[in-house]
């Protein structure tokens, strides 16, 4: 109603299934375009996972507004777009800033400003390489939109520097099939085996009156072998039949871009362009290169060098490993091991005797 603290309620409110049986419910108040009432700035969080609901209050949005619209993304995150903060009122109520809520941190944040006001009438969608689209809105109002203009959250982006730009993405090269009953294996090959850390199946929107009445996203549990992701497609009630978004996210959280499945038995393939992919196997890290075997070199004696019987002999030599290090030199007498050392410079004194063979010996290390 018209006072001071309006809560989030009502058809003017935004309602998203970020989770599994979890609902994101914010701004609002009032029941209708032209009620001229304030709006909120409350958020909510609705359990339904219980027989009874759990309800939990959570940090307000910096800007009240309602008829607004939400967006979950495939990280579970919400983007709040449009609204306004009165009505269905333009003239400095309308609010342009998105909002971004992080259900890991329960905190709010600011993202970018739109440059024309979204109200009544209004909707959003999620598109297939994870930006936002926001169409209509404003009629009967203030204004009637025929345009639209597209959000990119700020998971698309990395920074380098002191600037940011569009990150390289995730790449799902081949899916198992396009269309799934429940509780069945669905698997992916991505671009790389590069560490996947979720996936998401989003459904698809269905929108109108600034509310996305199809939305809910499931994150799956999955395994990874290599390049391969495994998953199961979870039971009816959790993934009611319908058309979903797939999407990966990897391990710094940027999403790839998403396949389109239909899951339940009596679904339809969707109609899109494939590709033949017929996969050999999982895509193996290449083997890490040969080992490099260490060089060695004899510096003394120098060769054709004669000695007494019961004369000392000094050999040393140097050695190298240019993959490693070496642990040890051993220097023969031929096939005869004499002796050994571990540090350089590596050195030997042989101690010939009257029992050493005169004539020539073949000294290596």
């Amino acid at each position: 109603g018209n006072k001071p603290d309006p809560d989030n309620l009502c058809a003017m409110s935004v309602a998203v299934m970020y989770d599994i049986g979890k609902i994101l419910q914010v701004g609002g108040n009032g029941g209708w375009n032209s009620d001229g009432l304030p709006a909120s700035n409350k958020a909510t969080s609705i359990d339904i996972n219980s027989s009874s609901p759990v309800l939990t209050e959570l940090p307000r949005m910096s800007i009240p507004r309602r008829m607004a619209n939400g967006i979950v993304l495939a990280n579970g995150e919400v983007v709040i777009t449009g609204g306004t903060r009165r009505g269905n009122d333009a003239g400095g109520n309308e609010v342009y800033a998105a909002e971004i809520w992080n259900p890991n941190t329960n905190s709010w944040r600011l993202g970018a400003s739109a440059s024309t006001i979204r109200v009544y009438h209004s909707i959003t969608s999620l598109l297939l390489n994870g930006a936002i689209i926001s169409t209509g809105g404003g009629a009967p109002g203030p204004v009637t939109n025929k345009a639209g203009e597209v959000y990119y959250p700020p998971y698309l982006f990395e920074q380098v520097g002191s600037a940011s730009r569009l990150a390289a993405r995730p790449i799902i090269r081949g899916i198992s099939g396009l269309k799934y009953s429940h509780g069945t294996t669905m698997q992916m090959d991505m671009g790389s085996t590069e560490s996947i850390s979720g996936l998401s199946l989003i459904s698809l929107s269905v929108a109108t009156h600034s509310h996305n009445n199809g939305q809910r996203r499931i994150p799956l549990q999955f395994t990874q072998e290599e390049n391969r992701l495994t998953a199961t497609t979870p039971n009816a009630n959790l993934t009611p039949p319908g058309y979903y978004q797939v999407v990966a996210l990897n391990a710094q959280g940027i999403p790839s871009y998403a396949n389109v499945i239909a899951v339940g038995a009596a679904m339809t393939a969707p109609q899109v362009n494939t590709t033949p992919y017929n996969p050999t196997g999982v895509v193996s890290p290449p083997p890490p290169p040969a080992n490099v075997p260490p060089t060695v070199a004899l510096t003394v004696p120098a060769s054709g060098t004669a000695y007494t019987q019961g004369a000392t002999v000094a050999i040393t030599a140097t050695a190298a490993d240019s993959d490693g290090s070496v642990a040890y030199v051993d220097f023969y007498d031929g096939g005869t091991l004499l002796g050994s050392d571990t540090t350089a410079p590596y050195a030997f004194n042989w101690v010939t005797s009257v029992a050493t063979a005169v004539g020539t010996h073949n000294i290596t290390a």
